[in-house]
């Protein structure tokens, strides 16, 4: 019969220790030692740089160079599990020791998670996400609270709360977590947001973020990507600012249950807290039915207000009734004076004048139109006849005029195309202008190829063969 293996001067028989056995120092044989399983470090901590420096360490000077393991008593007799020094436990193994120090702890389940915890928590390359699993695996057992655990830890119960919140995060936010290319605090920003559509907006301008800038800040998330990504997302609905052709319904829109709702969410939008809703599902028939009862008091009003269309007065009409009276603005004066559907706004200035007969209206502004595209084809010939005689001894440009032609282009192309096309002269941040100034004379024809070239590939990505086509047509 295999004789069982025990640590040496170990003055116990069984994995229970007596009340006076608090703690006992001792060598143990290695292949008795069991790991837990609640040691929420991964096992990517035995492959970086510092983990190689320990079993340098501890091949040039042996272990006892370091802190013994801490361990307990295991259910079964003369074994115990590993409470702290995980590391130094699989170096030891990859060095092939067989014994190795241990300092015998006699203590319960919840502490001995809690020691595991905070043996970690101090470690400079414990990652968030595994001290999240470290704190649930701790509170898990119910013996602590936050706050206690808080205490502990030196940090406050938010901060602890904050770290758990973690766990809930869908898997691309870990991901950037993993890669350090956000931080918790980020994380924290875009949780109320995780299950709506507009998340998926988050997530793309971030990453489109990262990618201009190699990293985002927690200022450019809150202060550009967060509410550039609310207010170009249509299943968000800003609570406190309706756009503006949702203005004329905002009486009728029923706010009833809105401060509590879970949909709704706080944000700071430029320097003001504002109200959104995030559920479509929740704020669009609300939409629905502001927009519906609108439009039944407007039938209701445009009833009463025609009953009478000598008295009304244009000047105390309400946002939106010139279109549902069918009440229109006119340029022309022709015909009109004298008429009893004439009327006056804040005088007799041309402009301000309004028709109430949508017939009559409709007759002189065709009239009016037709006669003004008229006038326009005329001035636009001209011009363009002025501009050919001008040009037409033309074959070269000086100085003056090709840098004006640059100009003029910088004033119609976008401003990203633009800062391609300029590049090389004036390398600017995504958002700004480059300065044209820079571009020395003799490089001017060269600026005009590259911006307009970049505004043909805005939208798309370079390619070989596309940009030989337009390098050919160019005939350069």
């Amino acid at each position: 019969m295999k004789k069982e293996k025990k640590a040496k001067n170990i003055d116990v028989v069984s994995g229970i220790p007596g009340p006076e056995k608090r703690s006992v120092t001792q060598i143990c044989d290695i292949s008795l030692i069991d790991l837990t399983g609640w040691n929420p470090r991964c096992e990517d901590s035995f492959k970086d740089e510092e983990f190689e420096e320990l079993k340098q360490s501890m091949k040039e000077n042996g272990f006892f160079k370091h802190e013994p393991l801490l361990v307990r008593p295991a259910a079964e007799a003369f074994r115990f599990e590993l409470i702290a020094g995980h590391r130094r436990l699989q170096a030891a193994k990859e060095l092939g020791f067989t014994e190795v120090p241990v300092s015998i702890q006699y203590i319960s389940d919840p502490d001995a998670k809690l020691l595991l915890f905070i043996d970690n928590f101090h470690r400079k390359d414990f990652s968030p996400l595994e001290e999240a699993q470290g704190i649930k695996m701790v509170l898990d057992d119910g013996a602590i609270t936050q706050t206690e655990l808080g205490k502990k830890m030196g940090k406050s119960q938010a901060y602890v709360a904050n770290r758990l919140r973690l766990l809930d995060a869908p898997q691309e936010l870990k991901d950037l977590i993993i890669s350090h290319e956000i931080t918790p605090s980020h994380v924290n920003v875009l949780m109320p947001f995780v299950g709506y559509p507009v998340f998926g907006q988050f997530m793309e301008n971030i990453k489109d973020h990262i990618s201009d800038y190699g990293k985002v800040s927690v200022k450019d998330l809150e202060d550009d990507i967060l509410p550039d990504s609310i207010r170009n997302n249509d299943s968000v609905l800003n609570l406190d600012n309706f756009d503006y052709d949702q203005r004329h319904v905002r009486e009728f829109f029923d706010f009833l249950d809105c401060e509590t709702c879970n949909h709704v969410v706080s944000v700071d939008q430029y320097g003001q807290n504002i109200r959104v809703c995030l559920e479509q599902g929740c704020w669009y028939p609300r939409m629905t039915a502001a927009g519906e009862l609108y439009n039944k008091s407007q039938e209701e009003r445009k009833k009463k207000l025609l009953e009478t269309p000598e008295d009304l007065k244009v000047d105390d009409l309400k946002y939106g009734e010139y279109e549902t009276l069918n009440i229109k603005y006119h340029p022309w004066i022709k015909n009109c004076d004298g008429c009893d559907k004439r009327k006056i706004r804040d005088g007799k200035e041309m402009g301000n004048e309004v028709c109430l007969d949508p017939v009559c209206y409709k007759k002189n502004d065709a009239a009016y139109t037709k006669e003004q595209q008229k006038i326009e084809r005329e001035e636009d010939k001209k011009a363009w006849e002025l501009l050919d005689k001008r040009i037409a001894n033309i074959v070269a440009f000086d100085q003056k005029q090709v840098r004006w032609l640059l100009d003029s282009l910088a004033d119609k192309l976008w401003s990203e195309a633009m800062q391609i096309g300029l590049a090389p002269w004036d390398k600017v941040k995504r958002g700004e202008s480059p300065d044209i100034k820079k571009v020395p004379d003799e490089d001017i024809p060269k600026a005009i190829i590259r911006s307009v070239i970049a505004r043909e590939f805005i939208s798309r990505k370079a390619n070989h063969e596309s940009m030989e086509l337009i390098l050919k047509g160019l005939g350069v």
